[in-house]
């Protein structure tokens, strides 16, 4: 992953306040207060993956599901998104600004991440990853209200086949059971 988990948290810390800058200007929203010392936590935080095997041998799927549920729950962004820009079905949700962005985040860095094979082989998610509006704002329902150690296995798996249906050829062969 380029956009996350660099060697320098530093750079990762750059990468996603560029992000939120841009999703600022783009949705012309205003600022949004930042919390740069729970933004550091969820950076520095993420190095520590539920994982199994560690940060090293953890997916690009794991990693960015450990990073969207870290962004929640350390909560960086302070204030809520305007209600006149949003849906109202969005902005009700308690923590909503951390949860929209926290997947936003997390699908951006998959983005041209490459998926390392059991076999040795190397893949690439050429594709941006695509959800519908509609189902956006269920998921960030959903991360709002989980844990990292609740939601990791379940939203790593979500990130997994979202990445699948606008790459398919990424996709391992299916299981015959």
């Amino acid at each position: 992953m380029d956009f996350l988990f660099n060697v320098s948290t530093e750079a990762d810390n750059i990468n996603v306040l560029s992000f939120v800058e841009g999703f600022i200007d783009e949705y012309e929203i205003g600022p949004l207060s930042i919390n740069t010392i729970a933004l550091n936590g969820v950076v520095a935080g993420s190095r520590s993956t539920p994982c199994k095997d560690g940060l090293d041998g953890a997916s690009v799927f794991k990693k960015a599901a450990t990073f969207a549920l870290l962004f929640v729950a350390q909560q960086p962004l302070t204030n809520s998104l305007p209600r006149d820009k949003f849906p109202a079905d969005l902005v009700e949700i308690n923590n909503h600004q951390n949860g929209l962005l926290g997947i936003l985040i997390a699908l951006k860095a998959l983005h041209k991440a490459q998926i390392r094979r059991k076999d040795g082989n190397v893949v690439t998610i050429k594709n941006p990853i695509e959800i519908s509006g509609h189902s956006l704002i269920d998921l960030v329902d959903a991360v709002t209200g989980a844990s990292v150690q609740t939601g990791f296995q379940l939203l790593t798996l979500l990130f997994e086949q979202l990445a699948y249906k606008t790459n398919p050829d990424c996709q391992y062969t299916p299981a015959q059971i």
